[in-house]
């Protein structure tokens, strides 16, 4: 659905009307700060929850407005995580514009630390999208209790904060991963050498030494691995090197190969990579 606050309003009636609702997917042209989220009954059977923005309608919002109304959104969406226990899949990405710099992230803790979320029986969340979020050692404390069967996480470009607290609660959890998504970093490096068999991962901004970090990994999950994308920082295609070429073709199961290089470097990789592919 793409609505915007008006029609969100006159849809929770109804929306509270019906118990076997299963998924729902909100789209707003504006930011969802200017959106409290539909009400859904206490025994909802949603599983699937969708909630995105498009900020370029708010850049004439005064932040006053803006900083009354994330409150309002935050309470909302807290109040319907805790009416869906059976809720699996949650993607929230609450695109702030530019102009206000991202600096004003959401911060995880000011939703998952919410006292009616709190109370109620943890989430058994299996899929997590989150963009444009600030995640700090609080937040992840507060979330880790919804997220400890999580098998696909999707961070996005625009996260911020300490991102490395994430990885170090994952870790202590023995939470495996089938599909991760997210910025690069040598904390995340460690949490990926901790388990086998992740299946897609896409990482974003490598700015480290790859023979060092990003080899060992794919050594780790050569077997499982089918979507492999790294996306480097400009200026550092010097690290695609022969140690590299070798251990991505280790990867038999890999299906899908994204890698963002100058056009000067693509055929050295693909021959490097014919030379130990077997085709």
């Amino acid at each position: 659905m793409l609505l915007g606050r008006r029609a969100v309003l006159d849809i929770s009636g109804v929306l509270a009307c019906l118990p076997r609702l299963h998924s729902l997917h909100i789209e707003s042209p504006i930011s969802p700060d200017f959106v409290p989220l539909p009400g859904l009954g206490p025994c909802s059977q949603l599983k699937y929850l969708t909630v995105v923005s498009d900020s370029n309608t708010s850049d004439s919002i005064p932040r006053l407005t803006i900083e009354y109304t994330k409150q309002e959104f935050l309470q909302s969406l807290a109040r319907t995580l805790a009416r869906t226990p059976r809720l699996e899949r949650l993607a929230v990405v609450p695109r702030i514009s530019p102009n206000f710099g991202y600096k004003n992230n959401y911060k995880l803790v000011e939703l998952f630390g919410l006292d009616c979320i709190a109370r109620c029986p943890p989430l058994s969340l299996r899929y997590l999208v989150l963009d444009y979020w600030m995640v700090t050692p609080l937040g992840v404390e507060a979330m880790l209790p919804h997220i400890r069967h999580l098998t696909s996480l999707v961070l996005g470009k625009y996260i911020t904060g300490d991102g490395d607290a994430l990885w170090g609660a994952l870790a202590t959890t023995g939470t495996c991963l089938s599909v991760l998504e997210a910025r690069a970093s040598k904390r995340l490096m460690d949490y990926l050498g901790s388990y086998e068999g992740i299946v897609r991962l896409k990482l974003w901004y490598m700015s480290f030494k790859y023979d060092t970090y990003i080899v060992p990994i794919l050594h780790v999950h050569r077997a499982s691995l089918k979507d492999l994308s790294i996306f480097l920082r400009y200026h550092q295609d010097h690290g695609y090197n022969d140690i590299l070429s070798r251990a991505i073709s280790e990867c038999k199961n890999l299906q899908r190969l994204a890698i963002n290089v100058q056009q000067w470097v693509i055929l050295s990789i693909f021959l490097h990579l014919l030379r130990y592919l077997q085709v």
